[in-house]
């Protein structure tokens, strides 16, 4: 397997600091002993980015799992455990920093988790840009941390800024309190669960955790500064349907009329659709005059007890795409209209709006990191994300720490 990072030996001059030794507990991390190849450290001639900190882990990048090039791309980081984290850094996460390894400004971060006990960390990390070609990727990440507090440099928030108008981790316990369900973006598009009164709860998902819905009329009430859509855009998230019944992922209704699946926007006139009831229909409704996109027979696939990632992309001026898995299984061509923008008096995530629509249209299962962008993502982009999101522990693994000399 190629690696984006250059390892050498042990030997020879340091450049400043050291690869501190293994303890005996590293809990699964490569040991620096030298028993394997990736037990050597990488990149010792990298100079070190920031004073206020004296460890450091670099992140190597298995970049054939990369498609294209990609600016901007929010990576993700799961480690289970880390025996350096765990005996060195400060316990809540705090005294954390990322850098690239030519010392530009700090990465912009958003941790979702992190477990002191054993040095498992969740997060996402902005990277100014990520290739499938090791030229181009020859900075790399690396994570500087102390056992001390320090000051955030960077705000979660500017991690999705690359196109994301929304970005829900779905992280929450569900306790049906006002704006419980934080949207990332600068947008803060928050929502709360059952809008006071049925909310999902908390559930083990591909990412963290994720919200059980019951499938009868649990849901999560946005606002509707959450639906603003365009001639372009991009729906996603990771579902697990728990039974045989239609999912409703996102859901606009304007008028009264109500419609389940994957869909954002006024029902009547500007909506955007991925209906997900073992038949799997898609459509794009525009302007009232009957201009209809509509995709249907989507290739036989289990979604049934199943996690699976879901991305519905749209560009008005040529074409719309549904993904199962990072891989194209519907294509068609749009019409070349424009959406006016009417804005819905209801979004949700869930169900319909209506109760009374809620037993036959409800969603039974568990959602987890919802996202709505307002760019149509590639093809590229999309695999990307999928490989990272399938199997992080591969896409992106820490070395061990390394110490900076006095």
């Amino acid at each position: 397997m190629r690696w984006l990072t250059l390892l050498v030996a042990l030997t020879g001059c340091r450049s400043g600091f050291e690869t501190l030794p293994s303890d005996g507990a590293d809990g699964g991390i490569t040991r620096t002993d030298g028993a394997t190849d990736s037990a050597i450290p990488i990149t010792s001639t990298d100079p070190w980015c920031d004073d206020e900190f004296s460890l450091r882990l670099p992140i190597r990048i298995d970049y054939t799992r990369v498609e294209g090039r990609h600016v901007g791309f929010p990576m993700l980081l799961v480690w289970a455990e880390h025996p350096d984290l765990r005996d060195r850094a400060e316990v809540s996460g705090g005294g954390f920093r990322f850098y690239m390894s030519d010392c530009g400004d700090p990465l912009p971060f958003d941790m979702q988790q992190y477990d002191s006990s054993n040095g498992g960390l969740t997060a996402w990390l902005r990277l100014p840009s990520l290739s499938s070609s090791p030229e181009e990727n020859a900075p790399i990440p690396y994570l500087y941390f102390r056992d001390s507090v320090i000051e955030r440099v960077t705000a979660a928030s500017d991690v999705w800024t690359e196109g994301f108008s929304s970005v829900w981790h779905l992280e929450e316990e569900g306790t049906d309190v006002a704006d419980e369900f934080r949207d990332q973006t600068r947008a803060a598009n928050h929502g709360r669960g059952g809008g006071g009164a049925a909310s999902p709860v908390r559930e083990i998902a591909p990412i963290g955790h994720g919200q059980l819905f019951d499938g009868v009329d649990d849901f999560i009430a946005l606002p509707t500064s959450a639906a603003a859509i365009g001639q372009r855009g991009t729906i996603s998230h990771w579902a697990r349907l728990d039974d045989s019944a239609g999912i409703t992922f996102y859901q606009s209704d304007g008028t009264g009329e109500l419609y389940n699946g994957f869909g954002i926007g006024d029902p009547l006139h500007h909506e955007v659709h991925l209906w997900l009831d073992m038949r799997s229909v898609g459509s794009i409704y525009s302007d009232g005059s009957a201009q209809l996109i509509r995709v249907q027979a989507m290739p036989s696939v289990t979604i049934a007890g199943v996690w699976r990632f879901l991305v519905f992309t749209w560009d008005l001026s040529s074409n719309m795409r549904m993904y199962l898995d990072g891989e194209v299984v519907k294509e068609e061509r749009a019409n070349d209209v424009s959406f006016a923008g009417v804005t819905p008096t209801h979004v949700v995530i869930g169900r319909p709006p209506s109760l009374s629509q809620a037993p036959v249209r409800a969603f039974g299962g568990v959602l987890d990191e919802v996202r709505v962008a307002s760019e149509a993502r590639t093809p590229a982009w999309i695999r990307t994300e999928w490989r990272n999101q399938s199997n992080p522990r591969e896409f992106a693994t820490p070395g061990r720490a390394e110490a900076r000399q006095p």
